[in-house]
């Protein structure tokens, strides 16, 4: 089924006996097997600000390389500002085939009117067969509206990604219901195939020791028109709302705490080991934590160095969010916890006993120092 959008008077009916005509219908096992071959390579969108490259652009590449690993494929990375020379010329460390560039004045980070059509008009012409960006605050704004220009789909918040054996199909898994439960979505019908992955869940890939790509400077091919938005300025974060996506320490609580008044022992472990305090859903939904702090696929995906998971049981939804940690410390009474499967060092015992010996270790440990 496709939907003649010069015809579609957005009557919310959808019926096939639409009164203007508007829904068409087709053959859809015929459809599935559309090929395209005029399409091809994966294209990463690429998201700078003040000429620093976005911190989650090598997870990026991560994904797309897994993607390339499953069928050989090119990758590009578009890139659109002002003043973005240096910017393109670093993008090429990272391994990848082609940086696209569509370098003008006048296009600020905020003009995201600009930054959709300009993206837009060069992914219509140069025709990849994937896109992905990162499902940022500004992947999120561009994405949607970028995928209704090209009239393709988009999948948002995605945690893998594979190829299909067939006719290119695009396989996607998100989180749903609330992250209670995968979803894997197949796109076989249409091109390009957009997604957009979930921040801290890839590992950051390498520069290459060698740049061996090439940029192509696409500026002269479009036009920019002034933006209708205008940048006012920045308000800083409220404080309090702390950033748990990029501390290297994580002291986690989950149900094992019993109430809202244990919270603090668990930022005393924080205060004590220089980190950050981080919960899991159902404290945030008791309505004990702000959900700035709960880690999870309906949350933060966080990859300290030091992860300490106390009364945490380690459902799957969670093991998501924090699985890339590299050291996972976990306190649970009930040695069958799903959470020690995954842990590197598990301690069975009651986190009200642990916490308070590990406490005293550290102030022993600083008296020591001094």
């Amino acid at each position: 089924m496709r939907i003649d959008v010069a015809a579609c008077t957005y009557c919310s009916v959808c019926t096939s006996c639409c009164p203007n005509q508007a829904i068409i219908m087709k053959d859809r096992a015929q459809e599935t097997r559309q090929p395209y071959p005029e399409h091809e390579g994966i294209c990463l969108v690429v998201e700078h600000a003040e000429g620093a490259l976005s911190s989650y652009f090598p997870e990026l590449v991560t994904a797309a390389k897994q993607l390339q690993a499953m069928r050989a494929q090119r990758i590009y990375a578009l890139v659109v500002g002002e003043r973005i020379e240096n910017l393109a010329q670093r993008l090429l460390q990272w391994g990848v085939d082609e940086v696209w560039m569509v370098n003008k004045p006048g296009i600020q980070r905020y003009a995201e009117d600009i930054h959709y059509n300009l993206i837009s008009a060069v992914l219509r012409d140069q025709r990849p067969s994937v896109v992905l960006g990162m499902a940022t605050a500004w992947g999120r704004s561009i994405f949607p509206r970028v995928a209704v220009r090209l009239r393709t789909g988009l999948c948002a918040d995605c945690i893998d990604l594979k190829m299909g054996p067939d006719h290119g199909d695009f396989i996607i898994t998100r989180p749903t219901q609330m992250g209670e439960q995968f979803a894997e979505i197949k796109i076989p019908a249409r091109r390009p195939q957009m997604a957009t992955v979930k921040t801290n869940f890839y590992s950051a890939a390498e520069t290459a020791h060698v740049a061996q790509g090439k940029i192509v400077d696409l500026s002269s091919l479009y036009s920019c028109s002034s933006s209708v938005l205008q940048f006012m300025g920045v308000i800083e974060e409220a404080a309090g709302k702390e950033n748990i996506e990029t501390t290297e320490i994580i002291v986690a609580a989950g149900r094992g705490i019993q109430n809202a008044d244990n919270l603090r022992l668990i930022y005393a472990l924080a205060d004590a080991l220089g980190g950050k305090v981080a919960v899991t859903r159902p404290l945030v939904e008791c309505g004990w934590m702000d959900s700035m702090h709960q880690v999870g696929l309906t949350g933060k995906m966080v990859k300290p160095k030091l992860y300490i998971a106390c009364g945490v049981s380690g459902a799957v939804q969670h093991k998501v969010g924090m699985h890339h940690s590299e050291t996972i410390i976990a306190i649970n009474t009930d040695r069958n916890a799903p959470i020690f499967d995954y842990s590197t060092y598990g301690i069975v015992g009651d986190l009200f006993t642990v916490i308070p010996e590990i406490l005293s270790a550290l102030n022993t440990v600083q008296e020591v120092g001094r």
